[in-house]
């Protein structure tokens, strides 16, 4: 049993600390599944090993949380939330590497558009990717429809912030009152109009509830009372397991993004955790720092595979070609990190604070 003044002293740590270091192991297995997913996880044979593309939603969760918690507290120590800066820094960590993947495409698909109607298709669909709007326009399935998610994000990003920094007091019950709508729309337990359905359908619900997991643990009230339910070391491989039987019976499906807001939650609410050796290796922590390129990087990584499987008979969705794949989009991930990336990641350090 932990006393209060325990509890008191977790608090005071979390609230000092500005790394979270489960979280790159979280984008590690967040990335891995959606890679699994575009490989053996394809035609798995249990719904679980077919479920890789929910990293997209366990990334939803980390982002939601850690930006929340980042303009949370910029307003505590400064008193105010800059958003100039908050979007400066977006900017120089998400649209250097995404406008040149996207360049990349664009050279690839004017080469092929005489014969490739996907690559007719893909320059139909590029003012959609360059605005971030491909979730509305644009299926998933298509050429560079992964930018659906990223689309999402920055969507999220266009607008919390400011709720954030001229809603403060109102902004936990406004995103509690948006979850509630979300799952009783998309649930189909209220009949709402069509533009409702359309307006929730593209809002991730992992997204909102890891907005709602750094308000509560924001505060020393909300903290101890997260603490009491997931700050005990297990948690958060009580809560993996959890999510994984959930997954397996479907039951995600009825508390949408749930099961991978309470994952982030367990994980940081403290740092020795019994899953923080594994999380924080060195492995998954450097896979998770570089996870943003690979997610831009593995379809093309799967492009040039596919022609290699055509090319050798190889089994495209066999084990061996999926970890030839993690490790080529790694490596081309590591290789933009550290020699492009992080030109503008350093810029980016000048509108820290």
């Amino acid at each position: 049993m932990v006393v209060p003044y325990e509890v008191d002293a977790h608090f005071i740590r979390y609230s000092d600390r500005n790394h979270f270091g489960s979280l790159d192991g979280l984008r590690a297995i967040s990335i891995l599944g959606v890679i699994w997913a575009h490989g053996p996880g394809h035609g798995a044979a249990s719904v679980l090993l077919r479920s890789g593309s929910r990293g997209v939603d366990l990334f939803f969760a980390i982002s939601g949380f850690l930006i929340t918690t980042l303009l949370l507290r910029e307003l505590r120590s400064k008193g105010f939330i800059s958003l100039k800066r908050f979007y400066i820094r977006r900017a120089l960590r998400i649209f250097p590497l995404y406008y040149v993947v996207l360049a990349f495409y664009v050279v690839l698909a004017l080469a092929q558009q005489t014969r490739q109607p996907a690559s007719r298709q893909f320059l139909f669909n590029l003012p959609y990717f360059l605005t971030y709007t491909a979730n509305w326009f644009v299926p998933p399935a298509a050429t560079f429809g992964f930018a659906w998610s990223l689309a999402i994000e920055e969507q999220f990003y266009c607008v919390w912030p400011w709720v954030e920094k001229y809603g403060a007091r109102w902004a936990a019950g406004t995103m509690l009152g948006g979850v509630g709508v979300i799952y009783a729309v998309q649930g189909g337990w209220v009949v709402a109009p069509g533009m409702l359905k359309l307006l929730t359908s593209q809002v991730a619900p992992s997204i909102c509830l890891g907005v709602l997991a750094a308000h509560i643990l924001a505060t020393r009230r909300g903290y101890k009372l997260a603490f009491h339910c997931v700050g005990y070391r297990a948690a958060p491989l009580v809560v993996l397991v959890l999510t994984a039987w959930l997954i397996t019976n479907r039951v995600d499906l009825f508390v949408p993004g749930l099961p991978y807001a309470l994952i982030v939650a367990a994980c940081v609410i403290r740092e020795d955790h019994w899953l923080s050796p594994v999380l924080a290796s060195r492995g998954l922590a450097w896979i998770g720092s570089v996870s943003y390129g690979m997610y831009l990087i593995h379809g093309t990584v799967y492009h040039a595979i596919d022609v290699f499987c055509a090319r050798s008979g190889a089994d495209r969705y066999g084990l061996p070609i999926f970890m030839i794949a993690v490790l080529m989009t790694v490596f081309a991930a590591t290789i933009s990190y550290r020699y492009y990336e992080s030109r503008f990641l350093n810029l980016k350090k000048r509108f820290a604070k």
